[in-house]
């Protein structure tokens, strides 16, 4: 059994060359046939010949002389979804867009999560099994360059800075984990991303009207999939269902930002506000004559 698959080994192998444009002679001068039943294919080729044969430049000569070519076409969806895999980490979104907005130099970061219905009081916990219908995140860095818009409509082109926390490039799509499509609002010029078939993804570029340029970024996630906002770690009973729908906990949320504000290097200041109501803001103060924080300022 193990010949007759080494013969069909050779018989494809013998069978491709002439196809690849090598001569009969040349395939003899490359390979000798052993008579023991043990042989492996291996053994009937010399390699050395074949490294000369299957030049890499002559292959290359010979396919844009007389190669059939064909596309190739990537299908953005397929390979977003391949890279969420990779940030699938608690609030990966939102680490993202700090660390992109401390690149571009902002001290102060503001979250705004925007719930289907305000409750007729405006207390925090009035909020908990809201459903989200937008997260926005604004910071007050450097507005975008032409560099910066050709860069994230780019994926996997990221700031070059090594000492950079951020990459606005890869990081950025994770995004997707939460909207269709995701808009750009930076100074005077805005971008949004949206899918062509379902496969291919698209960005319009345009400028604002007057009076909506600013110069802030702001990051407008409209939520693609239902979003409960979780308040307290207590189950309210009267809401379950059946339904398998991910959540948003603000009390882990707080905690991470507070986490994350000490490995800024230029944000003083992170806060959250739900439906306009602040219920989170945190900062830090750096000290005139050193670069030694000084303990956080928390108010709740």
């Amino acid at each position: 059994m193990q010949t007759i698959r080494e013969i069909f080994k050779c018989f494809f192998f013998f069978t491709a060359l002439p196809i690849a444009g090598v001569s009969v002679e040349k395939i003899n001068t490359c390979c000798c046939w052993r008579e023991s039943s043990s042989a492996h294919f291996s053994d009937y080729i010399n390699f050395d010949s074949m490294a000369e044969i299957l030049d890499p430049d002559k292959l290359r000569s010979k396919a844009l002389k007389n190669g059939q070519p064909t596309s190739t076409s990537i299908n953005i969806r397929r390979l977003i979804d391949r890279i969420l895999t990779h940030y699938s980490s608690d609030f990966v979104v939102f680490r993202e867009l700090i660390q992109n907005a401390d690149d571009a130099g902002a001290t102060s970061f503001h979250l705004e999560i925007k719930c289907d219905t305000s409750p007729a009081s405006s207390a925090e916990m009035n909020f908990n099994n809201r459903t989200i219908t937008e997260i926005r995140a604004i910071n007050n860095g450097h507005v975008f360059s032409t560099a910066d818009w050709q860069r994230v409509a780019t994926i996997a082109d990221g700031n070059i800075d090594p000492e950079s926390v951020g990459q606005f490039g890869v990081g950025f799509f994770s995004v997707f984990s939460y909207t269709e499509e995701p808009i750009i609002v930076s100074g005077k010029e805005y971008m949004i991303f949206i899918w062509q078939d379902n496969k291919f993804l698209q960005t319009l570029h345009h400028k604002l009207l007057v009076e909506q340029q600013t110069n802030t970024t702001s990051i407008i996630l409209k939520m693609r999939d239902k979003y409960i906002l979780r308040i307290e770690s207590i189950l309210d009973n009267s809401r379950i269902t059946n339904e398998d729908v991910p959540t948003i906990n603000l009390t882990q949320l707080k905690a991470y930002f507070a986490k994350a504000l000490s490995f800024t290097r230029n944000m003083m200041t992170l806060d959250i506000k739900v439906n306009q109501l602040l219920v989170f803001q945190m900062s830090k103060t750096k000290s005139n004559t050193s670069s030694i924080l000084n303990p956080f300022t928390f108010k709740p």
